[in-house]
């Protein structure tokens, strides 16, 4: 093989990893269960499994209903990122011919 061999395939598996992400998730989780069972020989059998099955089940269903929540929602937790916070922070109240206070940024009538 050539050096632009090896860069080529290295590339093409670079692209497949990165659309298919489950792929590095299950050599890592393979990865530690491998190296649970090296650390403790004999933990890995029939009712571990069933265990770690039995507890991870709701959390992942939790999950799967945060993420729902987040994409229908419009939740937006990236908290700006690296650029500056909008003109309109802190919150403002506007008085609408009423006077309105605000405490602790919630805006309500007096």
């Amino acid at each position: 093989m050539t050096p632009q061999d090896t860069a080529s395939l290295l590339v093409r598996l670079g692209r497949f990893l990165r659309d298919n992400p489950i792929f590095p998730l299950i050599i890592l989780l393979l990865a530690l269960i491998a190296t649970l069972e090296f650390m403790r020989p004999g933990i890995v059998n029939e009712r571990w499994i069933g265990n770690t099955i039995k507890f991870a089940i709701p959390l992942a269903m939790l999950a799967a209903c945060q993420t729902l929540t987040m994409l229908t929602g419009g939740i937006d937790l990236s908290a700006w990122g690296r650029r500056s916070p909008p003109s309109s922070w802190p919150p403002r109240c506007r008085s609408w011919g009423r006077r309105w206070r605000s405490a602790s940024g919630l805006c309500r009538p007096s």
